[in-house]
């Protein structure tokens, strides 16, 4: 582009725009492009012709046109919740339901859950770019998958489902509720106890859960609907607690201890035992001493799978759940089944991996080959 050439201004752009995207253009072209009846040379008319789009260019990005505005509104870092909540999310996750689903079936097959059932949520570490992405500060992995799971007391993971966005609701119960429903479905009617933390619990939950011969127990936000005002409001000091109940059998307790403690119990009442601490003997409700009891489950399968671990920061995030069922989730529940039914003494992560090698090498797992000897040379 020659230096002496001045740059268009915007009105005068804007005109050879609309002039060159006009189907009739027979009459002008001589008038703009071959000035004084002469023909312009090739080097002068990729001049030209560059100085059209470089204008051409320069007004498309200064004034963005509407289909710019759709696909900048539709981006996943601007989109507001009611945007992603209506966004059909039931194929994100295709290319991996096929290998959850054939896994817990084989997980609900191998071992029947206890009478205490867990409810919570993992992360599988993820910064890539995907709508299903989470962010969780609570958790070790802030950012990534997020992963609701059914564990028992011993750590072995009986239910797995991917968060995908928005799905379909029970009637009846919010979104941590159906969550919990879907979960826990071919448990229920079996008079088991289920806990889960303030997360998942609500007033409407305890009433659905009961009538499927399920009971609960659970921490509880004091911002609930349908919750007893003198209970959530009270001021207690340390030591101190009050407790309601709804329909004879919905407890609503509230215990001081370093900071105030919210429980729901379908289960429990406000009877309380006396435990020993590092500061000595104190009283502590059964349903916070059943709920640290059982929630741990959980939290020990999320640390055992920790170790060890064969996820890579270069995988894929279908790769990465795969990995994660696999290697991960698959041989804590391995684990889990050879220490509750084995006679022996119980294995650790390592050694329940190298097992698992040694059986897939078949006899060559136990061939030992010589080291080899490096000559130096003189």
């Amino acid at each position: 582009m020659s230096s002496g050439k001045k740059k268009l201004a915007d009105e005068e752009v804007r005109e050879m725009i609309e002039d060159s995207d006009d189907e009739d253009f027979s009459d002008r072209s001589d008038e703009e492009f071959v000035p004084s009846g002469e023909e312009l040379e090739d080097s002068e008319m990729e001049d030209v012709i560059e100085d059209i789009e470089y204008d051409r260019n320069y007004v498309c990005e200064s004034q963005p046109n509407e289909n710019d505005r759709n696909r900048a509104s539709s981006s996943p870092f601007e989109s507001t919740d009611e945007e992603s909540d209506s966004v059909d999310n039931s194929n994100i996750t295709h290319k991996i339901d096929s290998l959850v689903q054939k896994l817990v079936g084989k997980f609900r097959s191998l071992y029947v859950p206890p009478e205490v059932i867990v409810v919570d949520e993992s992360m599988i570490k993820f910064y890539g770019r995907l709508r299903i992405k989470t962010y969780n500060p609570s958790k070790a992995s802030s950012y990534g998958i997020k992963v609701y799971k059914l564990c028992t007391v011993n750590s072995y993971t009986w239910s797995y489902e991917i968060y995908a966005g928005a799905s379909i609701q029970y009637e009846g119960l919010d979104k941590p509720g159906t969550v919990v429903g879907k979960l826990c479905e071919p448990l229920l009617d079996q008079g088991r106890v289920l806990i889960a933390d303030n997360y998942y619990t609500s007033v409407p939950l305890p009433k659905y859960l009961k009538d499927r011969k399920t009971d609960l127990c659970g921490t509880l936000r004091k911002n609930r609907v349908g919750l007893p005002l003198n209970v959530t409001k009270s001021k207690l000091k340390k030591g101190q607690w009050v407790a309601r109940q709804k329909d004879n059998y919905i407890t609503v307790l509230k215990w001081h201890d370093k900071r105030d403690v919210l429980m729901i119990s379908t289960c429990h009442g406000d009877e309380m035992t006396s435990v020993r601490t590092r500061l000595g003997e104190t009283l502590k409700p059964n349903a916070v001493i059943d709920y640290n009891d059982a929630k741990k489950g959980i939290d020990v399968a999320d640390q055992l799978s920790s170790y060890h671990s064969p996820l890579h920061k270069s995988l894929t995030w279908f790769k990465k759940v795969a990995v994660d069922l696999l290697f991960r989730v698959a041989v804590v529940n391995a684990r889990c089944i050879y220490n509750e039914y084995s006679t022996g003494a119980p294995l650790t992560m390592l050694e329940v991996q190298e097992q698992i090698i040694r059986h897939l090498l078949g006899p060559s797992a136990n061939v030992t080959t010589p080291a080899h000897t490096c000559k130096r040379r003189v």
